[in-house]
């Protein structure tokens, strides 16, 4: 075993024991995936953050040995923009609950530079297909290049607002205030969505909230929270109004009470935590 294949073996299994992964396909496919080729040119620029200041800052890697990105570490794609490949345990118990299998179709919206859309693609396999989508053009055209040499992958420049098929899973890699009632639509029956639910905070620089895993089911769609994540923004699934209410709710804890999504027309009432007309989160709690 190479130095390199070591070091990816160490790196999965780091992410499985930080994030409690339960899928061993997961966990092969952060073995397997190259991430330094989905980075640029090294060394790199790597992020450091001070939880109690509030702020990020960027150390260099020494030299560009790709050793140095097998780290439970955000990296820079554009540190101007504090635009990075993120930490893998943030975002790997999101990934772990989609739970993709051999053979499926998914999504991964907001692709960035096709790291880990790759990571969802070897989770699926070629007997698969995955829907990269980036809204940034110059990163949608570099996650078509990295994810050339994977044929199950199509890469799309745009912003989700229309989704081509019925779909396993779907990765929103974005924040959202509500999910889109397109990609609701696009899930097979059983179909998961994985969305990061965020609100604008006061003295936060990021929209924060939770990671929730959103199953369709007949009529209404079952709601598991996953875990909490700063992310940027999804655009064209933010809505004010929706914010403020999530605010509230967050500030309240109420997210803990969050057990189901409703989509059919009915009065506000007691179970309902966000109630909008598209959509209502619940407190109700279903098979």
């Amino acid at each position: 075993m190479s130095g390199l294949t070591r070091y990816r073996r160490f790196y999965a299994e780091e992410i499985r024991a930080v994030a409690g992964l339960r899928s061993e396909a997961l966990v092969q496919a952060f073995t397997t995936v190259p991430r330094e080729a989905f980075l640029g040119p090294g060394p790199w620029q790597i992020l450091s953050l001070n939880q109690a200041l509030g702020e990020a800052t960027y150390r260099p890697t020494p030299d560009d040995n790709p050793e140095h990105v097998y780290h439970n570490v955000a990296v820079a794609i554009d540190a101007a923009r504090q635009l990075n490949n993120g930490q893998p345990s943030a975002l790997a118990p999101a990934m772990d609950a989609l739970n993709l299998r051999r053979g499926e179709r998914a999504v991964h919206i907001g692709a960035g530079t096709g790291y880990y859309s790759a990571v969802l693609a070897e989770m699926v396999g070629p007997d698969g297909h995955l829907v990269a989508i980036e809204v940034d053009p110059a990163l949608a055209e570099r996650a078509r290049a990295n994810l050339a040499s994977r044929p199950w992958v199509r890469v799309v420049h745009g912003n989700a607002s229309e989704l081509d098929g019925s779909f396993a899973g779907i990765l929103v890699n974005a924040g959202a205030t509500h999910p889109r009632s397109q990609w609701l639509d696009a899930l097979a029956a059983d179909g998961r969505l994985v969305l990061p639910l965020t609100a604008t905070l006061p003295g936060v620089p990021f929209p924060s909230g939770f990671f929730v895993n959103i199953r369709r089911g007949p009529g209404a769609y079952p709601v598991e929270l996953i875990s909490p994540i700063s992310i940027f923004n999804c655009e064209g699934a933010r809505d004010e109004t929706v914010n403020a209410k999530l605010m509230q709710l967050f500030r309240q804890g109420g997210w803990k009470r969050i057990r189901s999504l409703r989509r059919d027309s009915h009065r506000e009432g007691d179970g309902c935590l966000v109630h909008t007309a598209p959509f209502c989160l619940s407190a109700v709690p279903l098979p």
